[in-house]
């Protein structure tokens, strides 16, 4: 059953002539296809021509056809937008971007026990470079990139000046800002991968970049500390008191034992502060490997499942 609504057709007439589409019709409570009739099992006052109370869902209104007018034209709903559900990342998030990095990490870990004199220091150095200027494209996307940028520059700044002033003033701070930008590279990285929700190639390189930065960061920590009391460790058949070039090589491959906490006995940690940071490293390297293979497990498995 039909009736006039002439307030709602007037309103609806009123809107379309604002759109610039003038429309006459009849409006109607009948429901859509499918949809039970207004009023059905219910009962309600009616009043002069008054609806019928319906059910508790809306009752549905349509307009009909009038002779001579065709039939009414409504503009289309607008289409909602829709959430992207890929998470934002500090990290950038183009494929292959630790290809780079892990490459200077092996190649410094290679080349550097066959570094002799001459020219080993510079060769070094070079190393070094790359490795932080990798590791800078890495975060160029990071909250992170100003600083670690900064401490770039002053670290490269740092190298210049190396050679100009002397080894023994500038090296302990050449190491102090490495320490700092490969500390804050690799926060930044390990924050990336926790954010991940599968595994992939991309990942697997990532974590493998951190593991190595913890051990090139103990390194420039125990160059520090030998820089500052050159007492600090026992080369034992190296000989007393290498020199710097030297005994960087033996503090590197040192390093790396330590992280996998093998040790050979050649080099041994005299003084309280190293240590101290050769049982961190040894726990930090343990722990690392428990989280990181517990993490990639725990990611396949949620993507199987």
């Amino acid at each position: 059953m039909a009736a006039n609504l002439p307030g709602v057709g007037g309103g609806v007439n009123a809107g379309l002539r604002g759109q610039g589409r003038p429309v006459q019709g009849r409006m109607t409570t009948e429901p859509f296809p499918g949809m039970p009739a207004a009023g059905a099992g219910q009962s309600g006052p009616a009043g002069d021509g008054g609806l019928v109370a319906g059910p508790a869902y809306p009752v549905y209104a349509h307009c009909l056809e009038e002779p001579g007018h065709g039939a009414a034209s409504f503009p289309e709903a607008p289409t909602m937008p829709t959430m992207s559900h890929t998470a934002s990342t500090a990290v950038p998030a183009g494929r292959k971007r630790f290809h780079l990095l892990l490459g200077a990490l092996l190649l410094q870990l290679v080349v550097s026990p066959f570094l002799v004199e001459p020219g080993a220091v510079f060769l070094q150095d070079v190393l070094f470079l790359i490795i932080l200027l990798a590791a800078l494209g890495i975060v160029r996307q990071s909250r992170l990139y100003r600083p670690i940028c900064l401490l770039t520059g002053l670290c490269v700044c740092a190298l210049a000046a190396k050679y100009v002033i002397g080894f023994e003033r500038i090296d302990g701070v050449v190491d102090l800002l490495g320490a700092a930008v490969v500390l804050l590279t690799a926060v930044e990285v390990a924050r990336y991968l926790v954010r991940q929700q599968a595994v992939d190639l991309d990942t697997v390189l990532g974590g493998l970049c951190v593991y190595l930065f913890i051990g090139a960061l103990w390194y420039l920590l125990y160059a520090l500390a030998y820089h500052l009391d050159p007492a600090a460790f026992a080369f034992t058949v190296h000989g007393d008191h290498p020199a710097p070039p030297r005994a960087d090589r033996l503090l590197f491959f040192f390093s790396y034992i330590s992280l996998l906490t093998t040790g050979y006995g050649d080099i041994v940690p005299i003084s309280p502060v190293t240590q101290t940071l050769a049982v961190l490293e040894g726990i930090a390297g343990q722990f690392y490997i428990v989280f990181f293979m517990a993490r990639l497990v725990g990611l396949h498995v949620a993507k199987k499942a």
